[in-house]
């Protein structure tokens, strides 16, 4: 649970780090926060008021991750609670929304609860999120589609390849790493996206709360990251611009377009062969046996 001290506290960081970017020229296309920024749901009215005052400020586009309410229709008068990124307008208006899709379990969810309640209290962190349904692509200034990654969702590959099928020219990726601290659990996770972006041949944006906040091209190579200035620290605290390179005509690859294909034959192959030795066994065992025998 986070202290009302530690709402005002973060909402001012990120606040302030925008608000000083923000006007410097060439100004930004779009601002990116990364996810759970601000620890309130985007429906707190004062977190909601902030962001409005914000954005009549900077008059640019906000990408950020928040947790939100939203009405479950299968269950009338129930409100269910999801991880989600929003992309706002200067107006603050939700021009869209992707709810992840793949909550960490007994971080976001505990498994099993719905039969087994108890263990919600035994092991659980105190909220149960709801998993997201749909691949939202976020259409962005000057022709970017991006698919947005939340945290622990960049180990997944089939989620940035259904972006990419659906039109992404861009990936993203939002992610609170605090969990880490300052160990090497941070870089680890940074090493994920490196394939996500090379699999799909996208460029990759990270933003991160804790570090490693950085672009990477189509070929995985990291082309920027944020440093402490004194010290050279991946471990720091600002903001950074990028020059994301939009277009069209990247392509698809193999990966993208088939999935698991090439380590399903793979797996094939190695059954098959697998087999074959078994039945050649078998069989030089069956002949020597009747051998023995006569």
């Amino acid at each position: 649970d986070w202290s009302e001290l530690e709402f005002q506290q973060a909402l001012q960081v990120y606040s302030s780090l925008t608000k000083t970017e923000t006007p410097l020229e060439p100004r930004p296309d779009l601002v990116v926060w990364p996810e759970s920024a601000v620890p309130a749901s985007i429906d707190y009215p004062e977190y909601a008021q902030a962001i409005r005052e914000l954005q009549a400020f900077t008059q640019t586009p906000l990408l950020l991750g928040a947790t939100n309410y939203r009405r479950n229709p299968a269950e009338p008068g129930q409100s269910n609670l999801f991880n989600s990124a929003f992309l706002l307008d200067a107006e603050a208006r939700a021009v869209n929304y992707y709810d992840k899709i793949h909550p960490v379990p007994f971080g976001e969810y505990v498994p099993g609860s719905k039969y087994w309640p108890w263990l919600v209290e035994l092991i659980g962190m105190g909220r149960d999120l709801s998993a997201g349904q749909n691949y939202t692509i976020f259409e962005l200034p000057k022709g970017g589609r991006a698919g947005v990654n939340i945290c622990f969702e960049d180990v997944f590959p089939e989620i940035s390849r259904r972006f990419t099928l659906l039109g992404a020219n861009l990936l993203f990726s939002i992610t609170n790493d605090s969990w880490y601290k300052q160990s090497a659990g941070s870089r680890q996770h940074l090493s994920h996206v490196v394939f996500r972006a090379v699999e799909n041949r996208r460029p990759l944006l990270r933003s991160g709360n804790n570090s490693d906040t950085c672009l990477l091209s189509p070929y995985g190579e990291i082309l920027g990251i944020m440093r402490d200035p004194e010290n050279g620290s991946y471990f720091t605290r600002g903001a950074m611009r990028f020059a994301l390179p939009v277009q069209d005509n990247w392509g698809k690859t193999f990966y993208t377009l088939y999935g698991n294909l090439f380590a399903a034959c793979c797996v094939i192959f190695t059954a098959a062969s697998c087999a074959l030795v078994f039945v050649s066994w078998f069989k030089r065992k069956k002949k020597l046996l009747a051998e023995i025998s006569e």
